[in-house]
């Protein structure tokens, strides 16, 4: 069953075709041996594997060819009938795999020792040789389509009547893949300490580039874009699957997005929400928001707290906290969510400091201490009062803020209209009188407008390109709440794919391959096993549901008869007049 399902979704996806067209463009002539297992028989084993719950290992996948196959099934698969030992199908399996890797591979080289002095540092100068960079975007450009189409075939296992439902709506984010071995000198001129010369560390903190702590990991991240529901709460009428895929060094995230959005778009979706984390609006305009912008994202993302207030402007309008307002808004709105933030950092400062007092002996606390005390008490105290003011300044927001007239156009500007100007807290002062204005994407530079009461954002001494900060909805709105709470969904996502009781990408020991090539492969596939997965509970689930609905309503009573059976139900009597 497992390897009738993997082998339909291989087949579907395209990758034979793939990898049949690009054996032909390396390889110089068509002489030589019929190979004992076909390069498509690697991807449809992977698969079942992980779907049976199987390491992706030489030796399980020589017992699977030795063993498990019955004549039928190797049929499906081209898979010789030759007989062989253990150890030869193990030899058998690896030449397979690496037919596969060769076709792929990006970093090709030594993945059997570890490179150190003048053995790294030869490779090292090789991997910067204008040749070998040529080869590696190849190799990407490859990788990506073919792991995304058999990604993308795994959806089409999805009736249409309920994909349909779907309105092309995503979360992405990345998540560590642990490799064997010690994690590589933080420096590229170090000396390397695993196998796969050119991994990198991971570390939970920041972006995730560790820079040589102890407890640092060898790992990879694999980016991955998952359906999410079209409005929140809406979990019943479509499964949520991962819809593309790519992977890098942790904390090399640079373009990653933009591809992830790209491969989705090829589902057929013209505009879609993107929910993402500040790691992917921190990026460059150029390598993320206008790829997206684009393509027909419209994104949902959160801000540091220096990025909040005044983020740019245009004419006579300005873009606070991700959305357009009209220049007249007051001030204390265009900071209220910068001061929001600001206040919630301090009474959790404040928090802190009170707990740790707490634990002093009575009497050993100085005046000082004491007064810092009262003042984090007084703050605690006032915090709710102060909240409720700044949010009522969030609220009425909304009588200076711009609203979107239709969708963005093909080239990423949008239409406005203008606010209601019977309901401003303040008197409208517009440069000119106007009914709608449409915004490009990309802003001219200019001097900020006059009358400005705070300088360029960050000190910057250049305009800031407001499209790195607009997004779809009023940040810290109970709209925008909903949906970025969505992206919940591709961090579950992603902590099932490492669940041990599941197909655990999290442990090394499931895949017995080194280099960047074999661990996409095996991940990624086991990604595709994952949606298949999903797509059979979302049944399950959508069977109980429906059996749920047939039940009667009415539970039984508790109270039995001598014979245990439950006592009947009184009847309703009719208490109305006699007629």
């Amino acid at each position: 069953m497992y390897l009738q399902t993997a082998h339909r979704v291989v087949t579907e996806s395209g990758a034979p075709e793939l990898l049949h067209k690009w054996k032909q463009a390396d390889r110089a002539s068509n002489a030589g041996a019929k190979p004992l297992i076909p390069l498509t028989a690697v991807l449809t084993l992977f698969v079942a594997h992980a779907l049976a719950g199987r390491p992706i290992t030489y030796d399980e996948l020589a017992s699977t060819l030795r063993l498990r196959l019955d004549h039928d099934e190797r049929v499906l698969l081209g898979v010789s009938h030759k007989p062989g030992t253990q150890d030869q199908w193990y030899d058998r399996a690896w030449a397979a795999v690496n037919r596969v890797i060769a076709l792929v591979d990006p970093y090709p080289g030594p993945r059997n020792v570890i490179l150190r002095g003048g053995a790294w540092e030869s490779f090292r100068d090789r991997t910067q040789t204008p040749a070998y960079a040529a080869n590696t975007a190849l190799m990407l450009e490859r990788f990506d389509e073919l792991i995304n189409a058999v990604v993308q075939a795994s959806i089409s296992l999805v009736p249409p009547d309920i994909w349909s439902a779907y309105e092309g709506s995503i979360a992405i984010d990345a998540t560590r893949v642990r490799i064997t071995g010690r994690p590589n000198a933080a420096s590229a001129n170090g000396d390397r300490s695993n196998p796969d010369p050119l991994s990198g560390r991971y570390t939970r903190l920041g972006s995730h580039q560790g820079l040589g702590a102890g407890t640092d990991e060898a790992a990879y991240e694999l980016e991955t874009a998952v359906s999410i529901w079209n409005r929140p709460g809406e979990s019943d009428r479509f499964p949520s699957l991962v819809t593309a895929v790519t992977m890098h060094n942790p904390g090399q995230l640079i373009g990653h997005g933009a591809r992830l959005i790209g491969f989705h778009k090829r589902l057929g979706f013209d505009r879609f929400l993107v929910c993402v984390d500040r790691a992917y609006n921190g990026g460059t305009i150029e390598t993320f928001h206008v790829p997206a912008r684009l393509a027909g994202a419209e994104l949902v993302m959160d801000y540091q707290r220096p990025e909040l207030g005044l983020q740019g402007w245009y004419e006579d309008l300005f873009m606070v906290d991700g959305n357009w307002h009209v220049r007249w808004m007051p001030w204390d709105m265009v900071m209220a969510g910068r001061d929001l933030e600001e206040l919630n950092e301090k009474v959790a400062r404040a928090r802190g400091a009170l707990k740790a007092a707490s634990r002093d002996e009575e009497g050993t606390r100085t005046p000082e201490q004491l007064k810092e005390d009262a003042d984090n008490r007084a703050l605690v105290d006032s915090a709710p009062e102060l909240r409720v003011a700044l949010l009522k300044l969030l609220h009425n927001r909304s009588r200076y803020r711009m609203k979107p007239h239709g969708l963005p156009d093909a080239d990423g500007a949008q239409r406005y209209t203008y606010p209601n100007e019977d309901r401003p807290l303040v008197d409208a002062t517009p440069l000119k009188r106007r009914q709608s204005v449409t915004i490009p994407m990309l802003i001219p530079e200019t001097d900020a407008p006059p009358r400005t009461e705070a300088p360029r954002p960050s000190g910057s001494p250049r305009k800031p390109q407001p499209i790195r900060f607009l997004q779809k909805f009023a940040h810290n709105t109970p709209e925008w709440d909903a949906h970025y709470g969505m992206r919940n969904l591709v961090e579950a996502s992603n902590r099932l794919l490492k669940k041990g009781t599941r197909f655990n990408i999290a442990d090394p020991d499931q895949r017995s391959g080194r280099g960047y090539a074999f661990t996409y492969l095996s991940v990624a596939l086991v990604v595709v096993a994952d949606n298949i997965h999903r797509i059979r509970v979302f049944f399950h689930a959508e069977a109980k549901r429906a059996d749920d609905a047939s039940k009667p309503k009415t539970r039984a009573r508790r109270r039995k008869d001598a014979n245990g059976n439950p006592l009947p139900r009184r009847q309703t009597t009719n208490t109305g007049p006699p007629r």
